[in-house]
């Protein structure tokens, strides 16, 4: 097939082609490469962002208070604190963060406080850091999963990654951006690529899809591991298996027991 020919996105080989390598090439100078700038070597997203709290700080402090009130104010909006015990414990911290930032600021409290460990470091090291790197991370990011690199690195790394951690191929990136870059551009990576669905439900501790795929022994059946893109198998785990068994949910596990009742039943059937 000739290259002229366009692809089903409409973008030809060629161009697709340079589209992979140009902006996959920035993603890689942004997120993988440390540079050594004043004597500090890490990669480009966190020189920009520490120099954005050395030149520009009333700036850097004006966002991240925009977003710790912006934190603490939607779950009460939106509703979501009632969702869960869970979202009405951290809707009533994300209140009380936001109070405490604006007592640092204004130097409000015991003296007990402001030791170098205690409020300085957390506010300095972690709230204005996050709120630097965060946005500017998810501006940059794109350049890195949204132009074939991901898919390509997924296949590649593979054999490598699913034998050993048991995880995708693309999980590759992000453990080279944890470890060469900062722990939040590695949580930053791993949240985008969750949301596009690169990593399945059945790796985020969701009983209710465990329970419909087959990981491990089940039965004394050892059978091998499809995959998160091979044929889903509904089966019966055993006393062992140990997800039905710590699922809270009593109808969902009745829900699957019935399912895979049905599945056999039909196969048995079939084979009559």
């Amino acid at each position: 097939m000739s290259e002229s020919l366009s692809l089903s996105g409409g973008v030809s080989r060629p161009r697709a082609l340079a589209r992979l390598l140009g902006y996959s090439l920035i993603g890689l100078l942004l997120f993988f490469v440390p540079f050594e700038i004043a004597g500090r070597s890490t990669i480009l997203l966190d020189h920009a962002a520490s120099a954005l709290q050395l030149h520009a700080r009333p700036l850097v402090i004006g966002v991240a208070l925009l977003f710790m009130l912006y934190g603490a104010l939607a779950p009460w909006l939106d509703g979501s604190w009632r969702r869960s015990l869970t979202h009405t414990v951290f809707s009533v911290l994300k209140v009380f963060g936001l109070v405490i930032g604006v007592a640092y600021l204004l130097q409000l409290g015991p003296q007990a406080l402001y030791q170098p460990d205690m409020l300085p470091f957390l506010f300095e090291k972690l709230v204005l850091s996050l709120a630097l790197i965060v946005p500017l991370g998810s501006l940059a990011l794109v350049f890195l999963i949204g132009f074939g690199l991901l898919e390509l690195i997924g296949v590649l790394m593979q054999p490598v990654m699913r034998p050993i951690w048991r995880t995708p191929g693309k999980s590759a990136i992000d453990a080279v951006a944890s470890f060469v870059g900062s722990y939040s551009v590695g949580l930053l990576i791993t949240d985008r690529m969750y949301q596009q669905g690169h990593y399945k439900c059945a790796r985020s501790g969701d009983h209710r899809h465990r329970v419909l795929h087959r990981v491990g022994t089940v039965h004394g059946d050892h059978r091998q591991d499809p995959g998160p893109d091979g044929p889903v198998e509904p089966v019966f785990l055993g006393r062992h298996g140990g997800d039905l068994r710590r699922h809270r949910d009593q109808r969902t596990h009745l829900s699957a027991v019935a399912a895979a009742v049905r599945i056999h039943a039909r196969g048995a059937a079939a084979t009559r």
